[in-house]
Order: C-alpha cells, then structure tokens, then sequence
C-alpha cells in the first residue's frame, strides 16, 4: 500500500516535471525565433507587427510597416483588415488614423455583407470585431456561404490555410449557423490532417498550413492534444518538422533555407499555443473618449482617455468611470440596483444631499444616457457627468457664442438657454426651452451675469480665451450643469483693397460685413464695381432677413436653374417685389441702376410714397420708378 502510494506520488511529480519541462521549452523556442528575427535584422511587416508589438526587444512604429496617410487609398478590404488589426497591435486607434476613420472605410467596402474574397471576407470581420464595431449577421452569413461542400474554406477548391482563417474569424461569433459552420470545417481539418500531425497545401506538406491549423484550434478553444488532431504526434510535433539548422524555419521538411512567411505562421503558432489564447481574437482596439466630472461647486475631472476595449467588445459607462476614477485617484461608490447600476458618490459627495432626487446624473454627447452599465460607447464620444437634479431644478445649458467669426472690432454675444422635458401633474411629457438668466460667465478675469434674455455682451481684444459659465448658490443645488469652453477672437477684419475704398463709405461697408450683409469676394470687396442685379436683390433680401423659398420656378427666361441667385431672385418674383420692374428677361449680370435700386427697397420695404424731390435730373427719372425714388429721399436713403 506504502509502494503504490509512493508510485502514485512519483507518477504525478513526474508528470507536472513535464508539463513545466514542455512549458519551458516551448518558451525558449520562441525566444529563439525572435532572437532569429533580432540577429538577422528581418524586415516587419504588418503581421509580424501584431505578433512583436508588445516585446521590448523590438522597436518599431506603423511607418515602419508601410503605413503612412495614404497607404489605405485605393486598397482592398483585405488590406484594411489585416492593417487595422496591426494598428491596434501597436495601439493606434483606427478610427482615427490622420484624421481618416479607417473602420468606417472598410465597412463602406462590404456589398449586401460581402467585402470580396474569402481572405477579404476573414480580415475585414477580424478588424472589425477587434475594433468594437458592429459585425453584422449579413457579414457573418457572407462568409459562412463560403463554404465549400466538403466543410472547407478556399477558391476553387478547399485548403487547410483558407479554412484555419474562416476558423479564427467564426470563433467570435454565436448561433446556430455559426456552429454549424465551425463543426463542418473542423471535421475537414481532421480528414486531410497527415499522419505526421502536420497539413498539406498545393501538393507539400508544409509550416505555413500545419501553423495555420494550430492557429485555427487554439482560436476555438480546442487542444493541440484533442485525440481528433493527434496521429502520430500532435500539430506542435509536425511544427517542429520544420526547423532550420540556424534557428528559423523552411517551408518544406528538410529544408536549410529560412522561409520568411513560414517564420511568422509559426512564431504566431508558438505563441497561441504557449499563451492558450489567439493572437488575432485578442486583439482590442483602444477607442479615444473624453469625460469631464461636475461636482456642485468644482470641476473634479477634465480629461481624455484612451481605453482599450474589453473582451466583450462593448464598452459601457460605467467601465469608463471606473478606469478614469481609478487612474486619477478619485474615490467613488458604484450600487447595484434592481434597476442596474448607479454612481452612488464621488469623492465622498453622496446623492440626496439636498433632500431631493438630486444626485450623480450624466449625458453622452449632450443627450441622456442607457444607464451606466447599459450604454454602449464608440470612439469620440463625450461623457458630462454632472451633480444635479432632474430639469428645471438643474438645466443642462445651450451656449451659442455669436457672431460665427469672432472679431475684436465687433459686439460679441453669449446666449444660454437650454431644452428639456417636464411633466405636468398626470406625467405627460412636455417639450420646455427657456432662456437662462442669471448665469455666471467667468471670462478673461472678469465675471459677468446674463440678462433676463439668457444674453451677456462682451467686447475682447484679440487672442483665445478659456471660459467657465454657472450658476452656483450656498446651500442649493447647481442651477446649471457647469460648461467650460474656449473662444478665439481674431484682429479687426480689413479687406485686401481697403485703401481703394472711399473713407467716407469705409465705415458703412465694414458696418454691412459685420451684420452680415456684405461678404465681400473672398478677401476683397471691389469697391469701383458696379452692383448687378442679382447682388442688390440678394444683399436687400438679406438686409430684411428674408429666407429664399425653394422649389419655385420664374417667368424669367434668363435665368440658370443651377445658379447662385436662382432662389433669392424667384423669391423676391414670389413675393412681388420685382413687379412691373422686368420684362421677359431679367439680366441677372448687368449692373443694377439707382432707380432700380430705389423701387426694390421700396417695394420690399414697404415705404409710403414721398411727395417732392429736389435732384435737379429728376426730369431723367422713369415714370415708373419716380414714387419710389420719392420716397427712398423722404426717408433719407438715397439723398444724392
């Protein structure tokens, strides 16, 4: 009994020994591979990168792989793909690679779910999940109609390599037609395994399809030593078939030439194996996001976070706070609840401190969210968590900063109003908006309050200036969701041609710029031109902020449907004032006469006919046109 016990004790020491010795082994072979890589100074590509991109040893960056602001023009599905999943492999986020959202290019790319080739179809869902992007079950049903009768993935006829990719992409997804798939091209990689353990591709057995087929078992959760893959030794046994003299591997057994996409097929092996996960399906893009914390009377937080998925894919709020309170050293309490999780405090300020439903509320890009542990975040998404109340108790401001360009020379204006829903005494919803009065705009080292109109007037000098707007009391809740923001003011505006513009009309032509009536031509105004028709209607239309009406048609035959002015002059024939002024055609580019100028304010502004003029060529003046003349001097506009 003491023999079969000591037996027994032994047996199990020595089978742990060599689990630990195979362990160790395997460590050192993949050391070995990338001191091979190291020693002979081998060039890295993308798929090298995903495999080498957390290794100290190695020192490289995107554009050490061909990646540049125009590498992607023009490219296949599986170009973006394979690039995409080494991008996040060296932590770049592909949805904003130079300023270019690489995710949404390669799913513009897809056809009723298909991206193309079944190496097109795997890379794009690869990149795809690993981005956190939606893979649709069209795309999914896409590769799966691949199949070919005999379980297997390829073109023309099935191979090991084509069907381990469809393997590696399939295993992120469920259902019953996923299943079905995955169980269909196992059995195939199981009839054509060889007996050596190892997989035939174009009539050789070789590394590539015998690492592929790891690949595609570690990607589904299945052993390297499953008695359906083991024959006369398992994968890692024909793996090893493989091995070069110097360290690398061929591509055919006996082979003392390195094979450079042998290397990396079986660095990869080594490392699904060794790691028990696979490389590809670990892959999880980091996703940029920004997140500013409110608290009743200060700022806690103002920050931007890159965060790295997690293994769902799905990134909710809450993860998001938890990871940002952490990294910043905020204290907090989140509470489950029969209604899903909640922020119960932050930095020791608890909800209900004013006896009311006020607490720790929160907006995604400025609209209400899921609940923390609901919302489902994308990149660029802008979380405002604020301490309030439901509205009106506590307002989430508009702020419209206007003019759109801000200049020294001119009046600048803040408005704060915000919108919300109320209810009434039987809970129906009511749509409110309300201009904020009170509001406290903390602005190059001045303070100012807006009016009973939600308005504050400033008039600044040039240069960017930072602002924070609230509306705090001792002892009450926050009155507004404190905003902080940023404005550039820009020098007075002076035209390139300023100096042929006459001084005593300079005032007034800077003054119509201001309000917007006159642009100009880029940066000139032309001062010695000669007004057109088309451009007195339009400036006359804008100065009495009238809309254009759409879809109108003239009684004009001159004019060009696909033209500027086309809409403004139809209007102003719609309301009228171009009665009696025009014949058939109305010459949209010939200048303007001031008697024609004077019957369009005239008619467009209503005014009363005058009684005299004193112009000694009013004798010039047409009949048609003299009651307006008339009345445009009694009012003072055209003196003369």
């Amino acid at each position: 009994m003491r023999l079969k016990k000591l037996l027994t004790s032994l047996l199990v020491v020595i089978m742990v020994l060599s689990i630990m010795v195979v362990g160790v082994s395997q460590e050192r072979e993949i050391t070995k591979v990338k001191d091979f890589i190291l020693e002979n100074n081998l060039d890295i590509d993308w798929e090298l990168a995903i495999i080498l991109a957390s290794d100290e040893a190695f020192d490289f960056d995107y554009s050490d792989i061909g990646l540049s602001e125009d590498a992607f023009a023009g490219e296949t599905a599986t170009f973006y793909g394979s690039r995409i999943l080494s991008l996040i492999a060296l932590g770049e986020n592909p949805y904003d690679f130079y300023g270019n959202n690489l995710v949404c290019e390669l799913r513009e790319k897809a056809d009723d779910g298909k991206f193309g080739s079944i190496y097109d179809q795997v890379y794009a869902l690869l990149a795809l999940n690993a981005s956190g992007s939606e893979v649709t079950l069209e795309m999914i049903t896409a590769l799966v109609e691949m199949q070919l009768s005999d379980g297997g993935f390829g073109f023309s006829m099935s191979d090991p390599d084509s069907t381990a990719l469809a393997l590696i992409a399939l295993a992120n997804f469920e259902g019953e037609l996923v299943a079905e798939a995955i169980d269909k091209a196992l059995v195939y990689l199981e009839n054509t395994q060889l007996a050596s353990g190892g997989f035939v591709s174009y009539g050789s057995e070789n590394s590539n399809s015998t690492a592929m087929a790891a690949l595609a078992l570690v990607a589904n959760d299945i052993s390297i030593d499953d008695e359906r893959f083991v024959q006369e030794g398992n994968i890692l046994d024909a793996i090893k078939q493989f091995k070069t003299p110097d360290g690398g591997y061929g591509w055919l057994i006996g082979e003392e030439e390195n094979n450079y996409f042998s290397l990396k097929q079986v660095l990869m092996a080594l490392n699904d194996i060794e790691n028990n996960a696979s490389t590809f399906n670990s892959l999880r893009a980091k996703i940029d996001l920004d997140l500013r914390a409110e608290g009743v009377s200060e700022n806690i937080l103002d920050t931007s976070l890159r965060i790295r998925l997690p293994e769902s894919n799905k990134l909710s709020t809450k993860e998001v706070l938890i990871y940002a309170f952490d990294k910043y050293d905020i204290s907090y309490e989140i509470e489950e609840a029969s209604f899903g999780a909640y922020l119960k405090s932050v930095n020791d300020v608890k909800a209900g401190q004013f006896g009311s439903f006020d607490g720790w509320l929160y907006l995604i890009n400025m609209e209400s969210g899921l609940g923390i542990d609901n919302d489902v975040l994308s990149n660029g998404d802008y979380i405002l968590l604020y301490y309030g109340d439901m509205a009106p108790n506590t307002l989430v401001p508009n702020i419209k900063v206007s003019p759109e360009v801000l200049r020294a020379d001119e009046e600048i204006i803040f408005t704060f109003s915000s919108d919300y829903i109320d209810y009434d005494e039987s809970w129906n919803a009511i749509e409110k908006s309300v201009l904020i009065e009170g509001v406290v705009l903390e602005i190059n080292d001045q303070t100012y309050v807006s009016d009973e109109v939600g308005q504050i007037i400033l008039d600044l000098e040039p240069g960017t200036y930072s602002y924070l707007a609230h509306q705090d009391s001792e002892d009450e809740l926050p009155g507004i969701v404190r905003m902080a923001g940023e404005i550039k003011v820009l020098a007075e505006f002076i035209y390139q041609d300023d100096s042929e513009i006459s001084s005593w009309a300079r005032s007034v032509v800077y003054q119509a710029r201001r309000l917007g009536q006159m642009s100009g031509y880029n940066d000139y105004f032309r001062p010695k031109d000669g007004v057109t028709r088309a451009e007195a209607i339009s400036l006359l239309m804008r100065a009495n902020q009238i809309e254009s009406i759409a879809d109108l048609d003239s009684e004009f035959t001159d004019l060009l449907s696909d033209a500027w002015y086309y809409q403004v002059i139809t209007t102003a024939e719609k309301l009228g004032y171009l009665d009696n002024m025009y014949q058939a055609e109305f010459s949209p580019n010939e200048a303007i006469t001031r008697e024609e100028f004077a019957n369009l304010i005239y008619n467009m502004f209503d005014l009363t006919a005058g009684d005299s003029i004193s112009f000694l060529d009013k004798s010039l003046i047409d009949e048609n046109y003299l009651s307006a003349v008339k009345a445009v001097y009694e009012n003072n506009i055209i003196v003369g």
